[in-house]
C-alpha cells in the first residue's frame, strides 16, 4: 500500500501571499528527471539508448532528442566555454550567465535566470522560507522539500 502524503508549506517571503499555505503533491510525476526509489507507478516507456524508464511517451520523446543531437552531432555550443546544449533555448538560458545578466551583487555569482539567482540569494541570507510541517525542517527551495518528503526516511515523523 502505497501512501499519500500531501504538506502544506508556507513561504515567509518570496510570494505575494505572504504567510499563506499552499498544497504541493509529494507524489512522483511524468516531470520529474531524478529516480525515485520509493515511487511505484509503472514506467513503460523505455530509453534504448541509456535505459532510463519513463511514464509518459512525450517526456521519452523530449529525453530522446537529447541522444539525438548528440549523435547527429546537432548541439548548440557556447562561444564562450566548452559547453554544448540539446537545444537553442537552453542555450540561450546558458548565454545569461556570461552576460552577467542574473549577477548576485553580493559575491558576483552569475546566474541562468532570475529564479535561480533568488534561489541562490537565500545562500547567503539563511532564508529557508519551505518548511515540512511534520518534521519542523526547512528548506530553501520547494523542490528540496518534496524530495525530503518523499524520501520517508529522511523524514523521522512520516508514515512508513
Amino acid at each position: 500500500m502505497q501512501t499519500r502524503l500531501s504538506c502544506f508549506l508556507y513561504a515567509e517571503s518570496s510570494l505575494e501571499n505572504k504567510d499563506q499555505p499552499f498544497e504541493i503533491n509529494t507524489e512522483a510525476d511524468s516531470n520529474d528527471i531524478t529516480e525515485h526509489p520509493h515511487d511505484d507507478k509503472s514506467r513503460p516507456y523505455l530509453c534504448t539508448v541509456c535505459y532510463k524508464q519513463f511514464t509518459r511517451k512525450d517526456s521519452l520523446n523530449r529525453h530522446s532528442q537529447m541522444h539525438s543531437a548528440v549523435k547527429r552531432d546537432d548541439m548548440y555550443s557556447c562561444t564562450q566555454c566548452e559547453k554544448r546544449y540539446s537545444s537553442q533555448n537552453t542555450l540561450s538560458v546558458h548565454m545569461n550567465i556570461h552576460s552577467g545578466r542574473y549577477k548576485c551583487r553580493e559575491c558576483g555569482k552569475c546566474c541562468p535566470s532570475s529564479t535561480e539567482l533568488a534561489v541562490h540569494k537565500r545562500s547567503h541570507s539563511g532564508e529557508k522560507p519551505f518548511l515540512c510541517t511534520v518534521c519542523g525542517k526547512r528548506f530553501t527551495t520547494s523542490g528540496s522539500l518534496v524530495t525530503h518528503t518523499r524520501l520517508t526516511a529522511l523524514c523521522p515523523g512520516l508514515p512508513r
